[in-house]
């Protein structure tokens, strides 16, 4: 029986195995996983994903334009905004859950359209959820009903703290991805060289400051924060590339232009922006997932650039030349570029300036072209009606594209090279996600945000400043604070001076009551507190105003103590008031004599000139109209021991504060030196280790580390009673320290080098370092010094004052990508079926001749189709697979599962047998 239970069995193997030869595993390369969801993506998919679109409410049902987009159209990004009335913040229930629901509903849309198409397992391609969150309130902070109130990046910048810009990060990140919001578009670094008081395109708070340096560095530490305030699920675009800080036109309704060499660009513009792209792997968290390319033009990388050229955006010549530039080459092969709204007033003027149609088509196709990964179809209509007029656009534009994506090979490879991007971006956010990992709890949401107002509160204290005079002498003009007996009357320009009201007249007043009315200190008495808007100012000084109005003004400018000129943005050409408090200054300054004139600028710092500043008592700046820069704008006035600590980042003219001037190395101050070869008090031995000395962190005038690039001079003086020769060598600071080194040729025996700093006006004690030579004497001494090369190894970190903590989720790793193994398919599924025939079979015949009757044979037989069953499992997901263990290929794949099987089905009846009856 075992002999003839031995012939079958041998005959049956051979014969599959002939088979499995008949029929090789095909050879599969492992691939990544977005080679492999590129492969089963549809056109349609593919050119989705390109897409960014805007919608209008709150509305995802089946009858709902961006139901129609995600689902027959399948974008693959969507940007909420308040003007849309996809963000209501005046709503019945918590913004929180609003929010979380909408971005629930159009995800849960992208898991029906590719849900089961790509992968058929559950794992899709997640949207990405954009909006803006800048901070400052109104109109570029989307979120704002029950989310943590966020400083300007000004505000943050006149803290000069890169750990309060990690907080505030850090603050956005979690917040965002409690509600389901993916893509930032984030932080704005451009800089602010040249602040242009009056003009529309200048950036105002919206700017971290003048200094390429800090702004670079704020911007990267604000990057680090959002990536690790939301577990590495907020992705960054930062803006507005490749600068645009140093133009004189608004990019929202015109094309900028940057007329500047490359040279001047890679000094100013573009040190942000290479700061956000360099990769290092000591700090990771630090890069930008993605760059957006402004309406901007640009002499450094456009050659004969002329006032009608395209912009960067539409530029495919210029953009990628700026890519190409090393700085940014590398971090190109994965990071994104999203082009600026395409449907911008200053796109559709550039393409018509008669306003006769709008070129919807050539401006995406040029998009894409020039080099844009994110095509964002945002009001995309000559009208506002985005149902009858944006959406049929949006439409024809997504079918356009796949129309030539099937007919025009190299308008596929633009396609494709952009998806594979996008497509690694959504990846590195959720790894391979699944809609349970995207979605969001809608209840968790609501107790996840608004959690950061007490940090913010210190971080709006800290940007507190005098610009006007010095404090000794501000202290001498108030003299004591307003009293009960006081009258304050407060300008505002929060309802004059921008399109929309960004709050209500009395808001100023109000927080001040609250913090020193009857319910808080008690100094102030209400009844004595009254505001006017500029507009009514502006219409009292131009006579257009009606003598009830003009007598109350006159009253309560003659009978006030105190006037709080609270500044706001100035635009005079589309806000005629917002030039009030200069009217005033100007024409009515009469009214202001004897009185406590001070001025708080809760925008940006530089509208006053230097014959309007003369006239104050003083003058601060907050840089924000949030309720904590609100609050704290009142403590220089109301509590005489606070010291404002906070510090201009942009040149202030009226106040004859430089920015430039302040970044050197404060005056009189003492550079320390560290030697740190040779060690110790060890002299320094001729033709062995040279002398490395670095400086301590050199301070600027506001008391923070000079910006990288400063100038620090080494001098190295040998020292011997017949030869003095003093070497010398120029190099620059990184975080604020530098560093040289000496080699001292052999002299005639005796000596010392005399090592010395000096760097602006800020100089050093000499560091004296005995030289020991050999016997021999040498004719000449010639000492050389060369710079350490930055940055030096054993920099010593810049203390700071702790960044208040801020809890948040600790960041969770991707999971990394799984090794691909070759799928299984029908014919291996029949191999395997036949080899547990066979295994079973036999076993069960082995365990015959011991008799114990057919349902010991059955039982058998089951045990052996379970074990191979499991055994097929194993080898289907990898464990058990040689092609992902050994790396095998071909047939040796498909024969080594047919053993697999018939081995696990007989093992049950051959241990049976090896037991015996």
């Amino acid at each position: 029986m075992a002999r003839r239970t031995a012939r079958t069995l041998f005959r049956g193997l051979l014969l599959c195995s002939m088979l499995a030869l008949l029929f090789p595993a095909p050879v599969y390369p492992q691939q990544e996983p977005v080679d492999r969801i590129m492969e089963l993506m549809t056109v349609e998919q593919r050119i989705g994903q390109l897409f960014m679109v805007d919608f209008v409410g709150t509305d995802t049902g089946d009858e709902s334009g961006i139901s129609q987009l995600i689902l027959e159209y399948k974008v693959g990004a969507v940007l909420v905004s308040e003007s849309s009335g996809n963000i209501i913040n005046q709503g019945e229930e918590p913004l929180a859950r609003q929010a979380s629901r909408l971005t629930n509903e159009l995800q849960s849309l992208a898991f029906q359209a590719n849900g089961q198409t790509i992968e058929g397992d559950g794992t899709f391609v997640p949207l990405f959820i954009a909006l803006e969150q800048e901070g400052n309130g109104f109109p570029h902070t989307q979120l704002r009903s029950g989310f943590t109130p966020l400083l300007s990046n000004m505000a943050l910048g006149a803290s000069w703290s890169d750990d309060h810009a990690r907080s505030t990060g850090a603050i956005v990140g979690h917040e965002l991805a409690s509600v389901g919001i993916n893509m930032l578009l984030g932080p704005v670094v451009d800089v602010l060289e040249n602040p242009r008081s009056g003009e529309r395109g200048d950036l105002g708070v919206r700017s971290f400051g003048g200094n390429p340096y800090w702004v670079g560095g704020l911007a990267r530490s604000y990057v680090r924060g959002v990536h690790e305030g939301s577990a590495g699920r907020v992705a960054t675009i930062a803006k507005h590339f490749p600068g645009r800080g140093s133009s004189g036109r608004d990019p929202e309704s015109e094309i900028a232009t940057v007329d500047k060499t490359l040279e001047e660009m890679r000094a100013v513009e573009l040190v942000p922006f290479t700061a956000l792209t360099e990769y290092t792997a000591s700090d990771p968290l630090s890069t930008t997932d993605g760059l957006m390319v402004g309406h901007i033009r640009s002499q450094a990388f456009q050659q004969g650039m002329r006032f009608f050229s395209d912009p960067l955006t539409l530029d495919e010549g210029g953009l990628r030349v700026a890519m190409d530039l090393p700085e940014f080459s590398e971090w190109r092969a994965t990071g994104l570029l999203v082009a600026d709204f395409l449907g911008a007033d200053s796109i559709k003027e550039h393409r018509d300036p008669w306003g006769t149609g709008f070129p919807h088509l050539r401006i995406a196709q040029q998009a894409l072209v020039a080099g844009n990964d994110i095509l964002p179809l945002v009001q995309f209509s000559l009208s506002d009606d985005w149902t009858a007029d944006a959406f049929p656009k949006i439409v024809a534009t997504i079918e356009r594209f796949q129309e030539r994506y099937e007919t025009d090979g190299t308008f596929r490879l633009w396609v494709d090279q952009a998806v594979r991007k996008i497509l690694q971006a959504k990846l590195r956010l959720y790894g391979e996600p699944s809609l349970e990992r995207v979605l969001v709890d809608e209840d968790a949401a609501v107790s996840a945000v608004g959690g950061g107002v007490d940090a913010v509160r210190q971080m709006a204290e800290e940007a507190v400043t005098l610009l006007y005079p010095g404090m000794e002498e501000v202290r001498a003009r108030l003299g004591s604070p307003p009293t009960l007996d006081d009258d304050i009357v407060i300008l505002q320009c929060f309802e004059d001076c921008y399109s929309s009201p960004v709050l209500s007249g009395e808001a100023l007043q109000n927080v001040l009551v609250r913090l020193y009315g009857p319910e808080g200190t008690g100094q102030v008495d209400p009844e004595r507190v009254r505001s006017l808007g500029f507009g009514q100012v502006h219409d009292w000084i131009g006579g257009d105003v009606s003598p009830e109005d003009a007598e109350l003004v006159e009253r309560l400018m003659q009978d006030a103590e105190w006037v709080i000129l609270a500044l706001s943005d100035y635009n005079p050409d589309d806000f005629p008031a917002s030039r009030a408090a200069k009217a005033l200054l100007e024409e009515r300054e009469y009214y202001l004599s004897g009185k406590q004139v001070v001025a708080i600028a809760y925008d940006a710092p530089y509208h006053l000139d230097s014959t309007e500043v003369g006239k104050l008592s003083a003058y601060y700046a907050v840089y924000g109209r949030g309720i904590p820069s609100l609050e704290a704008s009142w403590r220089p006035i109301f509590e005489q021991d606070f010291v404002p600590p906070g510090a201009s980042p942009v040149d202030v003219a009226g106040a004859d504060y430089w920015l430039a001037l302040e970044l050197q190395p404060a005056p009189g101050e003492t550079i320390e030196l560290q030697r740190l070869s040779p060690p110790g008090d060890e002299p320094l031995h001729v033709g062995g280790e040279p002398l490395v000395v670095q400086t301590s962190v050199i301070l600027d005038r506001n008391g923070h580390p000079v910006p990288d690039g400063t100038y620090v001079e080494f001098r190295g003086s040998y020292l011997r009673a017949d030869i003095f020769l003093e070497p010398q060598v120029v190099t620059d600071t990184v975080g604020g320290v530098a560093g040289a080194s000496f080699w001292p040729d052999a002299p005639a025996p005796g000596g010392f080098i005399e090592v010395t700093a000096m760097s602006g006006e800020a100089t050093s004690d000499a560091l004296r370092v005995e030289v020991l030579v050999p016997v021999t004497p040498f004719p000449t001494f010639t000492p050389t010094a060369t710079a350490i090369p930055s940055p030096i190894p054993t920099l010593t970190p810049v203390p700071t004052r702790p960044a208040p903590v801020i809890p948040t989720p600790a960041p969770s790793p991707v999971p990394p990508a799984v090794p691909a193994t070759r799928p299984v398919d029908w014919f291996d599924l029949l191999l395997a079926g036949l080899g547990t025939v066979l295994g079973s079979l036999a076993g069960s015949q082995v365990r015959r001749g011991h008799r114990k009757g057919w349902e010991r044979e059955v039982q058998i037989i089951l045990y052996g189709v379970a074990l191979a069953l499991i055994g097929y499992i194993l080898y289907g997901l990898g464990p058990l697979n040689p092609m992902s263990v050994l790396g095998w290929q071909g047939a040796g794949v498909r024969t080594y599962l047919l053993l697999l099987s018939t081995l696990l089905a007989f093992l049950p009846g051959a241990i049976l047998w090896l037991r015996g009856p």
